[in-house]
């Protein structure tokens, strides 16, 4: 799984995105960690969430603002 960002936590948008379990059983909230032309590679197995993103906003296409991210999946599809 690949995941280009094109936006920045506290820029674009301000709450919500990608929070990954580690080992011990704790969430890391992973759009503190990486911002705007970042590349995050991981495992798709391991669990994670996402928060819905400034969720008391109305989401429009036409607007520039919120998370942006470009997504590669390399998993088969399961039929």
């Amino acid at each position: 799984l690949f995941i280009f960002y094109l936006s920045s936590l506290n820029k674009h948008y301000k709450t919500g995105g990608l929070y990954i379990k580690d080992d011990k059983k704790k969430y890391t909230y992973i759009d503190e960690l990486v911002k705007m032309g970042d590349i995050l590679f991981g495992n798709p197995s391991v669990p994670h969430y996402c928060k819905t993103v400034d969720e008391n906003k109305t989401m429009s296409w036409n607007n520039k603002e919120g998370r942006w991210l470009l997504l590669f999946n390399t998993l088969p599809l399961k039929t």
